[in-house]
């Protein structure tokens, strides 16, 4: 235990508003930044452990088992106190000890005021906790707001926040923006909410330039979370972000959010910063470092979607029991998702009779997510059932379209779209789906509708392509063309190989283009054609290399078909065993495939047979 570490945990209330323990708590743990006197642990830490220690907002933690939290977060000292309402005036009562001993240290400190100003008596009580010497620091700050309206939506805002309700939050620090547009913490808030939650109904943009005007008035670990994700002002390359992210983790220690930052680099750019032999080990370790710390769902989701999609079993059944005490709505089609995958028929059904009566457009993320999954299609077919007409259910029908494609099944793919057409979906998942085309989906109904499914820039990309592909000329600097720099590199470069007149330094822009490759700009076929090219060149290890240069966080239509390839260059590079597992995970995703993909599938299979009778006595 560090004697100069205070754990703060939410105060005894026993006023009307129930959410003042927890909130009051966290605010006034953000005074204690280990500047001339202990360091709080992160709030969303405390909280965390806190619930699961039985902790709730009507039901405090016995002084005893208070003091075991401390401990367990590493906390040489204990902060906890009492609000008492009544007649719209609070008084408030808190007192620090030694989590070891319960000895009494420093004073405790007593205040008393109208429940308007309660930004004045927080100041006092934090005052009055870190002796005469902080006072003037602690009451010279203006991070916090005057208005009670404002302060109330902030309150608000973080216990939907620490439960995991996303768009709900956001609402909330909008509101408490709203009231007041100085408010630093509020608007720090908020810009959080956009980078967790990014794409999943919570709009981003406007809030870093907002929160960078107020960066002098942020509290010390809200700055450095704040300049791990966007840098202080000056361009930085990308490993460069990678290693400032790292370096604030590692440096505040127990904050989940600054964990997730850097994982969450490494999840989306890591190909480009640690390899794609090293990113999904890396993005988990550190995933997991944030949920050890804070079972928030934004980092679970995270997780889970690692566990499901590589198939880890353990970390699946590890996952399951974080869940029970989290109050998202996404909840439940997280546990399902996990479920599913492991095949649980007992907590499917037990599921299926408590599926929640509405649903979000953020719910359905997960199948986007776990499209290179083993669950069947049965099964989300079967959930989506569940889905009332109205909603989200649009958006949940151009999700099963892809996922459709994804699987190799065209025709169920344009039988989920003529009814509703996939124009309801929104753009961004579009571009993480509908552009992900490969040559094995030539048949007109596969070709018709990946086209139609994808944004125009997109589709006119992909019909370039076919053409250069069946040995055609296109105009590569077209206006079409011109809106997608990368597409037109790619192709570029593609029309070269296939003329014989592929420069070096050609090449090594075709390899920078894929290696800085994302979900937001992959173009679903740039990593096959570099192995292609460094296959003609006799380069196996870069042909290798090359397959694995692809987004892992997200599936596609593009799947399938870099697992069939990878499995190809593989056994050129004498790695039967991993040409096994390329081909097998192909395999899964074409189960269920219609034709004509049906036989392709099953010369792999052939393949994959005479190759195991070669490995297996």
């Amino acid at each position: 235990m560090d004697p100069n570490r205070i754990a703060v945990v939410p105060f005894r209330v026993t006023t009307a508003d129930s959410l003042l323990g927890e909130g009051f708590a966290e605010l006034l743990a953000q005074e204690f930044t280990g500047e001339g006197g202990p360091r709080a642990v992160d709030m969303s830490t405390t909280l965390s452990a806190w619930r699961h220690a039985g902790g709730g907002l009507r039901t405090p933690l016995a002084l005893d088992s208070a003091m075991m939290l401390a401990r367990r977060l590493g906390s040489g000292i204990l902060l906890q106190g009492s609000i008492v309402g009544l007649a719209g005036r609070l008084s408030i009562n808190a007192a620090m000890v030694n989590s070891a001993t319960a000895a009494p240290i420093g004073q405790p400190a007593r205040v008393a005021g109208s429940a308007d100003s309660l930004e004045s008596m927080l100041r006092q009580v934090a005052a009055s906790l870190l002796g005469i010497g902080a006072s003037e620091r602690v009451l010279k700050s203006a991070r916090l707001s005057k208005s009670p309206a404002a302060l109330r939506s902030y309150l608000e805002g973080l216990a939907l926040w620490r439960r995991g309700f996303a768009v709900q939050a956001a609402r909330a620090f909008e509101a408490s923006v709203e009231a007041d547009s100085l408010f630093a913490s509020a608007i720090y808030q908020r810009w959080l909410m956009g980078q967790a939650y990014a794409g999943g109904g919570v709009v981003t943009s406007g809030w870093t330039p907002r929160t960078r005007a107020r960066i002098d008035l942020l509290t010390p670990r809200e700055r450095k979370v704040f300049e791990a994700y966007v840098g202080k002002g000056q361009p930085r390359t990308r490993m460069q972000a990678y290693l400032e992210r790292r370096r604030a983790a590692e440096e505040l220690g127990d904050s989940p959010e600054a964990w997730f930052s850097v994982g969450d680099y490494v999840y989306h750019d890591g190909n480009a910063v640690v390899g794609p032999d090293s990113l999904i080990p890396l993005a988990r370790q550190f995933f997991s470092l944030a949920v050890g710390l804070d079972t928030q769902p934004v980092f679970l989701f995270h997780l889970t979607e690692i566990a499901i999609n590589t198939r880890d079993t353990t970390l699946m059944r590890r996952l399951l029991p974080a869940y029970a005490n989290v109050d998202s709505e996404d909840k439940w089609i997280h546990r399902w998702g996990l479920a599913a995958a492991l095949g649980d028929a007992s907590i499917l059904e037990t599921l299926r009779r408590n599926a929640p009566k509405e649903w979000s457009n953020t719910t359905f993320l997960l199948t986007g997510a776990v499209m290179d999954s083993p669950i069947p299609i049965g099964a989300f077919m079967d959930v989506a059932a569940q889905l009332p007409a109205g909603g989200p259910r649009p958006v949940l029908n151009g999700m099963l379209e892809a996922l459709q494609m994804a699987r190799g099944r065209p025709a169920a793919a344009e039988a989920i779209r003529r009814p509703s057409p996939t124009s309801a979906v929104p753009f961004a998942f579009l571009m993480h789906t509908g552009d992900r085309f490969d040559s094995s989906m030539l048949a007109s109904a596969g070709d018709r509708v990946l086209a139609d499914s994808a944004s125009e820039v997109s589709r006119q990309c992909l019909r370039a392509r076919l053409v250069i592909e069946r040995g055609g000329t296109i105009p590569l600097d077209s206006a079409s063309i011109q809106l997608n720099t990368r597409c037109r590199n790619v192709l570029r470069a593609w029309d070269s190989w296939n003329r014989g007149s592929l420069t070096d330094s050609a090449l090594a822009r075709l390899d920078t283009v894929v290696t800085y490759g994302r979900m937001s700009n992959f173009l679903g076929f740039e990593h096959r054609l570099l192995s292609r090219v460094y296959e003609a060149k006799g380069d196996t290890a870069r042909a290798v290399r090359a397959m694995h240069l692809y987004p892992h966080d997200y599936g596609g239509a593009h799947s399938a078909p870099t697992q069939r390839e990878l499995g190809r260059v593989l056994l050129m590079a004498r790695d039967t065993a991993g040409a096994i597992m390329a081909y097998e995970r192909y395999l899964s995703l074409r189960a269920e495939a219609q034709p004509p993909l049906i036989a392709e599938r099953d010369s792999v299979k052939a393949i994959v047979a005479r190759l195991t009778r070669r490995v297996v006595p």
